[in-house]
């Protein structure tokens, strides 16, 4: 790829976001008159960094216009500020030349230009009367998290130990053991055949609901300290030993604020869109004639 065209396709994304200085006269965002670049101390909102023919542009200026940046992009630009301006200031000259031209005369780029005006306005209108008004209040949150428990709730968790047996016999011959107080590590250690990888010490974590039902009956039906089974699985016959329980809890309000927020704000901004439309549609006496509309459409040829 040539350097010049990988220079215009990096800069893209940021002059995208600068075009909207073309929009409007030079006279609005610069003093238009030239002067001395002496006349200003270097470094001040005051000092002039570029000029065009007779127009002045100040560092206050381009600041200005960075600041209304989304974040991502001002940070971009301020990390390569000499590079942007020389971006600007060429933008400003094809304006200039675009101006010069007349082309701002010429029907197709009116429409454009009333195009892009109508979606910036229509933006800005969506941003005050419904983006704005829609982010969710303290009452809405708190309402939510009240009426909707299961989305915060942490369900009951216990951390477990398992020996693992291929019958039945051993699992009860096994049991009796551990029952009659012998270590577990020694015990597991010579009779548990745990799946490749799965040391007999390790605690396992489980929460109620995660397994079958009869594993469930009988983990959850023991007591921190006791060891219970044996359970039919697949892999054989286990025994279950309780290290640790966790009771069932719930996500602070302020832990669940944000989430909370994030759900409800397109839910307010899609009623709050409805009830905008419906009073434009009665101010404005708008009609729609779909049977004109579906006259005009192609009609389907049959094979």
């Amino acid at each position: 790829m040539q350097p010049t065209v990988l220079r215009w396709r990096t800069a893209t994304s940021l002059l995208v976001c600068l075009w909207s200085w073309q929009l409007v006269p030079a006279s609005v965002w610069a003093d238009g008159k030239a002067s001395s670049a002496a006349d200003s101390p270097r470094g001040t909102d005051d000092a002039v960094v570029a000029r065009v023919g007779e127009t002045d542009f100040k560092l206050k200026d381009i600041r200005t216009r960075l600041a209304e940046l989304p974040p991502p992009y001002r940070y971009a630009a301020e990390r390569r500020l000499p590079e942007v301006l020389k971006e600007i200031i060429e933008q400003q000259m094809l304006w200039h030349e675009a101006r010069r031209l007349g082309l701002e005369r010429d029907p197709a780029v009116q429409r454009q230009i009333q195009e892009a005006t109508r979606q910036i306005l229509t933006r800005e209108l969506f941003n005050r009367e419904i983006r704005r008004k829609a982010f969710p209040t303290d009452e809405q949150v708190r309402r939510y998290y009240a009426e909707h428990p299961a989305e915060f709730g942490t369900p009951e968790r216990q951390g477990e130990r398992h020996i693992l047996v291929p019958t039945q016999e051993e699992a009860t011959a096994v049991l009796a053991e551990l029952r009659a107080m012998k270590d577990f590590d020694a015990v597991a250690k010579g009779s548990s055949r745990e799946p490749e990888g799965r040391e007999e010490r390790a605690v396992q974590s489980f929460t109620r609901g995660q397994r079958d039902a009869e594993t469930e009956r009988v983990a959850f039906g023991l007591k921190v300290g006791e060891t219970g089974g044996p359970v039919r699985t697949p892999q054989g016959y286990l025994l279950i030993k309780v290290v640790s329980r966790h009771p069932a809890d719930r996500q602070p309000l302020e832990l669940a604020k944000p989430v909370i927020q994030a759900r409800l704000q397109p839910q307010n901004e899609k009623k709050l869109f409805e009830e905008l439309l419906g009073r434009l549609r009665s101010e404005q006496k708008v009609e729609i004639y779909e049977d004109v509309v579906r006259a005009a459409m192609p009609r389907e040829t049959k094979p």
